[in-house]
């Protein structure tokens, strides 16, 4: 159901199974309650002492916090910068400092409204070696890179592409809106997903590599695509942003 979460646990040796559901979307599933759960049932059963419950981890936990501080700049002279304190990452507002809430694989959310449309996205200087150091982050069609990047910084990429940037909305509410972003030469979906080109005019989403979803462009006027088709869904362009 839309903006529910759900998870069902089964034992099936024991017998017993759990069923636990939250009304947000948030990256959470509460699959540790419906597991405590089914661990919890078996005990009183038995009439043995209870296991204890699964830890709460804070969303602003994050490992190795300090790898992601320090200061990015973007080519239009922007900057962001990030303090580390213990096992968290905050993002230095003029004078507000924002709790970044981890969202996995270099992923933060910052909870602020000037942040609020897309994930903070940090990459590492060798993207294969997780212990290489954080020299950039993007969010949305931005880009902001560290004193220590040496990579390049510009990217070539079809003109044609810059018509297809801009904000999809669909009113249907299992569908909803999607942002397509253009950042270091590739299309990306939320500024998130990455976007495939295929010889046939569409483009393939990459969030891992068994995504079959696809994106397709339509009806360009005065050199922006007005609808966007994904997997047989049209979503039509907003003006605003």
């Amino acid at each position: 159901m839309i903006s529910f979460a759900s998870a069902l646990q089964v034992d099936l040796d024991e017998g017993v199974g759990a069923f636990a559901s939250i009304n947000a979307m948030q990256g959470y599933r509460p699959n540790p309650v419906a597991q405590h759960a089914i661990q919890l049932m078996p005990a009183v059963r038995a009439r043995k002492n209870l296991p204890a419950p699964p830890p709460l981890k804070s969303a602003t936990d994050a490992v190795n916090a300090s790898d992601y501080a320090g200061t990015f700049q973007s080519s239009d002279g922007k900057t962001l910068v990030f303090v580390a304190q213990g096992r968290q990452i905050f993002l230095q507002q003029q004078q507000q400092r924002i709790a970044l809430e981890n969202a996995g694989d270099g992923n933060f959310v910052a909870p602020h409204p000037g942040f609020s449309r897309f994930v903070l996205v940090f990459g590492r200087s060798d993207a294969k070696n997780p212990k290489s150091p954080v020299v950039e982050v993007g969010w949305g069609g931005d880009w902001y890179v560290k004193s220590g990047y040496s990579g390049p910084k510009t990217f070539d990429y079809p003109k044609a592409w810059d018509s297809l940037v801009g904000h999809y909305r669909n009113e249907n509410n299992w569908i909803g809106s999607i942002r397509i972003v253009l950042r270091k030469g590739r299309l990306l979906v939320d500024g998130l997903t990455a976007l495939a080109p295929q010889t046939d005019g569409t483009f393939r989403t990459q969030s891992d590599e068994a995504d079959t979803e696809w994106i397709s462009f339509h009806d360009v006027v005065d050199g922006s695509a007005q609808r966007l088709k994904f997997s047989g869904e049209d979503l039509w362009r907003v003006l605003a942003p």
